[in-house]
C-alpha cells in the first residue's frame, strides 16, 4: 500500500516535538487543552486515518496507524519525538516504539492497555458498536456520541463537561468504527515494555469505565516498575479533558525530567 502522509494535523510551538495520538472514535481536537504546552514544546496532534478530518478508510490497523504517524514526522523533518497516546492512541504509541524505537524519546501511555482486551469488557467490545454497521442518516449519532461521552467521564452530572467531551473528544464514524475497534484486540506489548530503553509515563483514571485502572497497573508492572506511574483521582477515560490542569501538570513534570 502506498504511504499515506497524515494531512490533517495540528502543528504548534517550537522546542522538542511532542506528538499527541487520540483514541478510538476521537480526533486531534481532543487534545485542545494540551495545546498550551506549545509554549515549551512543538505540539503535533494528528487525525488518524478514518478519524477526524481524514477521509482514508482503507488499511486501518494499529500497524498502519503507527506507520502513518512516522510518515508525518518524516514529512515534517522530525527525527525524534516524545509520544503521548490516550486509549487506542497509547496502543499506537507502543506500536511506534516496537517498529521505530530510535524515533522515540519517551512514551506517555494514558488510559490504555498493553495487552489484548478481554471480550467481557463490553464498553469497548465490537458488540458495543455492531449496530453502527447498519445505521442510516436518520440514526441519532449525536445522541450515541453523548452516551459515549457520558461513559468517559467520572462526573456524569456535569452536563457542561459531558457536552465538551462529546464535542471535542468523541467523533464516531459508522463506516470506520467497526474496522477500528477490532484492531485493539490482538496486541501484546508486555515483553517489549520489560526491555524498553526510553522513559515511560503511565497515566490512569481512577474511575475509567472504558479501560479500568487495572490495565494501567498491568502496564506499569510490565515495565518492571521502572516507569513513572500516576493515577488521577475523580477521573474517567479522558482525564486530559476532565482534569486538564492536573493532566498538564503531570505531563510537564515528566517532560521536564526526561527532556
Amino acid at each position: 500500500m502506498e504511504k499515506a502522509v497524515i494531512s490533517h494535523h495540528i502543528d504548534l510551538g517550537s522546542g522538542e516535538p511532542l506528538v499527541f495520538i487520540h483514541g478510538f472514535a476521537s480526533k486531534k481536537e481532543s487534545w485542545t487543552h494540551q495545546f498550551s504546552l506549545a509554549e515549551k514544546y512543538r505540539i503535533i496532534a494528528v487525525d488518524l486515518r478514518g478519524h477526524g478530518e481524514s477521509n482514508i478508510t482503507e488499511g486501518i490497523s494499529i500497524n498502519q496507524f503507527a506507520k502513518d504517524v512516522i510518515d508525518l514526522l518524516d514529512h515534517l523533518s522530525i527525527e525524534k519525538a516524545h509520544f503521548c497516546g490516550l486509549s487506542m492512541g497509547g496502543v499506537i504509541t507502543q506500536e511506534i516504539y516496537k517498529q521505530f524505537p530510535k524515533r522515540v524519546k519517551s512514551m506517555i501511555l494514558s488510559n490504555t492497555t498493553s495487552l489484548s482486551l478481554p471480550s467481557s469488557l463490553k464498553f469497548l467490545s465490537p458488540n458495543s458498536f455492531k449496530n453502527l454497521e447498519t445505521i442510516d442518516e436518520s440514526f441519532p449519532i449525536k445522541d450515541y456520541q453523548k452516551a459515549v461521552a457520558t461513559k468517559c467521564v467520572y462526573n456524569k452530572t456535569n452536563t457542561k463537561l459531558v457536552e465538551e467531551v462529546g464535542e471535542i473528544g468523541i467523533e464516531i464514524k459508522p463506516d470506520t468504527a467497526m474496522k477500528t475497534i477490532t484492531q485493539v484486540y490482538d496486541v501484546n506489548y508486555l515483553p517489549m515494555l520489560a526491555c524498553a530503553k526510553v522513559p515511560i509515563l503511565i497515566i490512569g483514571g481512577a474511575y475509567d469505565e472504558a479501560l479500568p485502572v487495572i490495565f494501567a497497573k498491568q502496564t506499569y508492572l510490565a515495565t518492571l516498575r521502572k516507569a513513572d506511574f500516576v493515577i488521577i483521582d475523580k477521573a474517567g477515560h479522558m482525564p486530559n479533558i476532565e482534569c486538564k490542569e492536573k493532566y498538564n501538570e503531570i505531563l510537564e513534570r515528566f517532560l521536564r525530567k526526561v527532556s
